[in-house]
């Protein structure tokens, strides 16, 4: 594992454990809240997203401890690749950069996404990380906040008054979308992004987008999956929800009993009428 630390100057590079076995970035602070040096690393799993880990010192040449791990088991499906001080008038936030790849989720390699979000630090030898599909970061004072200007909102069935809502609070590629009672839950409440002339419906838990799961004109399965992808892309004709890929709108089962979300042929019927609201 190679470790670039962040640090007061001068910058320094060590090595420990293997390369195999880790690739690893790191951040150390001084001070603070947090006193200790930190390593940041993901595991060696090709393209894959796996889980994040860290290693503590109580200095830079060691002796180092862990690994422990942080945030979700696959570090909001990305690897890690940087972090970066934040300095300001008031504080030094750091923020974990992650790369979320393309050939991951099926997609070409320049379709790669980024992951970027604030580092906190429960005790003074501990890190920890919460996920959110927007931050702000104010370059002045220094912080990185979770959260930002754009409402968050929920999609809401016309026919059911249920919301989309991701299953089981999942947060990987593919994982399925249900129509569910709405509750204001993290993995129901979507960002509605401007994509060129489209927008893009983002899950505020997972930082993924609804997508339909195929290219069938039909219709297909609703899941939620990268954002770059075609099929994460729609638009909106009066309370119909297209999407650009296909042409196919959402829509809710015609059984009651069934929860899963799909994209049909577009009829007008209640089934395909939804409001996008807070």
């Amino acid at each position: 594992m190679i470790v670039r630390p962040i640090a007061p100057p001068p910058f320094r590079l060590f090595s420990s454990v293997s390369e195999a076995v880790l690739r690893s970035t790191s951040a150390t602070a001084a001070g603070g809240a947090f006193s200790a040096a930190a390593s940041v690393g993901s595991g060696a799993t090709g393209w894959t997203p796996n889980q994040g880990v860290y290693f503590t010192a109580p200095s830079i040449t060691g002796p180092w401890s862990g690994p422990v791990n942080f945030s979700n088991g696959t570090t909001y499906s990305s690897q890690s690749t940087f972090v970066l001080p934040i300095k300001g008038t008031q504080t030094t936030s750091y923020m974990y950069m992650g790369d979320r790849w393309g050939p991951a989720q099926g997609q070409r390699i320049n379709e790669s996404q980024y992951v970027w979000l604030p580092l906190r630090f429960p005790t003074s030898t501990t890190l920890a990380m919460d996920g959110r599909s927007q931050i702000t970061v104010d370059t002045v004072t220094g912080s990185v906040t979770l959260g930002g200007d754009t409402p968050l909102q929920r999609i809401r069935s016309a026919r059911t008054g249920r919301c989309a809502n991701v299953s089981g609070n999942q947060l990987l590629y593919g994982r399925s979308v249900i129509h569910y009672p709405c509750s204001g839950a993290s993995n129901e409440m979507v960002e509605e992004r401007p994509s060129g002339k489209d927008v893009q419906f983002v899950f505020q838990q997972s930082g993924l987008c609804l997508a339909q799961n195929d290219e069938v004109a039909t219709g297909g399965p609703v899941v939620q999956h990268g954002c770059t992808q075609a099929r994460a892309q729609w638009y909106r004709v009066g309370r119909t929800i297209v999407n650009r890929r296909t042409g196919a709108c959402l829509e809710v089962s015609a059984a009651t009993s069934d929860t899963t979300l799909r994209t049909g042929r577009c009829d007008a019927s209640d089934r395909q009428q939804w409001t996008v609201t807070a």
